[in-house]
């Protein structure tokens, strides 16, 4: 399935890097890329091509962020609210263990959550080229291509 959801995030309000200057003078960087509230869209990608423009779109966006597949149950194109698993088990009564994956329809509502369990996987793998703290020196010498 050739399907990735585009998820507009309102809480926080910008996602990404940023780089702030600390009190000792050096330059610290901050990523923010946990979306506890937005919106989210499944699209139907079958190219190599459609998937670059709608990268480009979402790297030049400070809003938005790109999930491989789909939330189950999610129809193409329409809009489900995205929360945290916490707020959906508070809104849906019940234990954070418990909450079911997928689109839950509370009121005239969609919601889901980003849990594994709730989505469907894409035939689309994505993968981030940054150097997160810990990585092996080995890895953080390489380029896209060598990890490739």
């Amino acid at each position: 399935m050739p399907i990735v959801t585009v998820i507009k995030s309102t809480g926080p309000n910008t996602l990404g890097k940023r780089f702030e200057l600390n009190a000792e003078g050096m330059i610290t960087k901050n990523v923010t890329a946990n979306v506890w509230e937005g919106k989210a869209k499944a699209v139907d990608v079958e190219t190599a091509e459609q998937l670059a423009e709608l990268l480009l779109g979402i790297c030049e966006a400070t809003d938005l962020a790109l999930m491989s597949g789909r939330f189950i149950g999610a129809h193409m194109k329409q809009s489900v609210n995205v929360t945290t698993e916490k707020k959906l088990a508070e809104i849906l009564e019940c234990d954070q263990k418990n909450v079911p994956g997928g689109v839950q329809i509370i009121g005239r509502k969609k919601y889901a959550a980003r849990v594994k369990r709730g989505i469907e996987p894409s035939t689309w793998v994505l993968i981030d080229a940054d150097n997160p703290g810990g990585i092996p020196p080995e890895w953080a010498s390489l380029n896209l291509q060598q990890r490739l």
